[in-house]
């Protein structure tokens, strides 16, 4: 995973890294937002959640990336690296342009309101979406034409349209991975896919104006989040998937051969190395290290977006090179408290500045289950203990508080930025983890509800924030 804090493009206000300016911030998957439609979305519940963190006094709001998803619905194996997910688009506001109706959009308001119902919401959501980009063909609002032709003028041929074609073809193929196509597909026969945009144009342009509402909505969010001072801090996987439209229709430039075998790097540290294993290997065990791109890909972003606003996600077993990588362009690293407060060498103050401090990530535990462990804790008791005795003895706090106790050490490092996940700050158990690395069902589910939000818990919040002088700028 490679973090971006935030988009180089966008107008979205930076971290003031010239002053140094500490801040502090939230983890929260957009799919996690409260809503009526079942899922978290980028309208009206996003706008209000920025209005949220700014009585919190929360300057950096980090989701998840925000890609279509597919099995398992990991938002960390996209099926595009342009698209955006059609399940964030917000119903509401489709409302309010008069692309649906109250009834249409009723059976939504059936699903559940702290979890996420993948397996109702798609299909629901998407038969509403087809709705809505019919109506959208149809309709006669210049503006928003006028949008979805230079939306088109700037994407369709870089991406779209095979992205399009490849929903299309996914579908037909019962979801399966493209590999496992039809050959004429895999292989991307030119007589095969001329035949298909024929027949399938009207879902074609379905797709593309699903991806221009997405695309227009979010504009709106960025910038009402940017009127408010919040940074929106984004997340990607430093890799395409492999069943994706990126790699379907580009794999010339990729280690993948022509049946769709293909070689994935993980983590930050594979810039600089990865370990590559051949695709017929049956473990992971037999490969080698092959050097990254390094030096080479940071500077051509330099050269293209100028300063990096990139956060590297530096952990697990990292060589000095690896560092010295990551310190060369000045990228911060991160740091896991619950990670690192079991190493008998950490000390808070040396967290470096140049660094975001975490309680914990969306891979781990909430801190309250962490710290009590959990029916599916790989740890030993023994190490759960020494995990306890450790954090009580570095925050002074207590059983009771650990989660406030462990927000408040984040937010007493140096660190440029510090953040909790949303269930931190609830302290919430285990039952709001969002994800359990290695396991494909029951993740990326839980959801905030609007009654969580109260105005005491604002306030404690901004009091722990402005008590570590990491609230906004004055």
């Amino acid at each position: 995973m490679m973090a971006n804090l935030p988009e180089p493009e966008t107008s979205v206000s930076e971290p003031d890294t010239a002053a140094v300016r500490r801040q502090a911030g939230v983890c929260l998957h957009i799919a996690s937002l409260p809503g009526p439609y079942g899922i978290g979305e980028i309208g009206a519940e996003a706008r209000s959640f920025v209005d949220t963190l700014s009585a919190m006094q929360l300057g950096v709001w980090q989701f998840l990336p925000t890609g279509p998803t597919a099995y398992g619905d990991s938002p960390y194996q996209p099926l595009s690296t342009f698209a955006g997910n059609e399940n964030l688009i917000s119903i509401g506001d489709l409302l309010a342009m008069g692309l649906l109706t109250e009834d249409e959009a009723g059976e939504l308001k059936t699903l559940p309101d702290h979890y996420v119902d993948y397996g109702q919401l798609i299909p629901i959501k998407k038969q509403l979406l087809n709705v809505a980009a019919q109506r959208f063909s149809a309709g006669t609002d210049f503006e928003l034409r006028a949008s979805y032709a230079d939306f088109l003028a700037q994407n369709d041929k870089a991406w779209l349209h095979d992205y399009a074609i490849f929903r299309i073809l996914k579908t037909r193929h019962g979801e399966r991975p493209w590999p496992e196509w039809q050959p004429e597909y895999v292989h991307r026969d030119p007589a095969a896919l001329a035949e298909l945009e024929d027949r399938e144009a009207t879902e074609i342009e379905s797709i593309k104006v699903t991806q221009f509402l997405f695309h227009h909505q979010w504009r709106m969010f960025r910038s009402y989040a940017n009127g408010k001072g919040i940074s929106l801090f984004g997340d990607m996987p430093i890799y395409i998937a492999l069943d994706s439209s990126d790699a379907w229709a580009n794999r010339e430039i990729l280690s993948v051969d022509e049946d769709g075998n293909i070689v994935r790097i993980d983590h930050f540290r594979g810039f600089e190395a990865y370990w590559a294993v051949a695709a017929d290997s049956e473990t992971a065990r037999v490969g080698s290290w092959v050097p990254g791109p390094g030096d080479g890909l940071f500077e051509a972003i330099k050269a293209s977006l100028g300063s990096l606003p990139i956060v590297a996600e530096d952990l697990g077993v990292i060589t000095q090179e690896v560092e010295d990588l990551r310190d060369r362009y000045e990228l911060p690293g991160m740091r896991v408290l619950q990670f690192d407060v079991t190493d008998e060498e950490f000390e808070l103050a040396g967290v470096g500045e140049n660094s975001v401090c975490y309680t914990g990530t969306h891979d781990n535990d909430t801190t309250i289950g962490w710290f009590h462990g959990s029916p599916d804790d790989i740890r030993t008791e023994e190490e759960i203990r020494r995990a306890q005795e450790a954090v009580l003895a570095m925050t002074g706090g207590s059983a009771e508080t650990i989660h406030t106790d462990l927000i408040k050490a984040a937010f007493s490092t140096a660190a440029r930025l510090a953040i909790a996940p949303m269930q931190d700050y609830l302290g919430l158990g285990s039952e709001a983890r969002i994800n359990t690395p290695g396991t494909c069902g029951g993740n990326w589910r839980w959801r905030l509800t609007d009654s969580q939000l109260t105005p005491e818990l604002c306030d404690n919040i901004a009091n722990m924030v402005r008590a570590s002088g990491r609230g906004p700028a004055l």
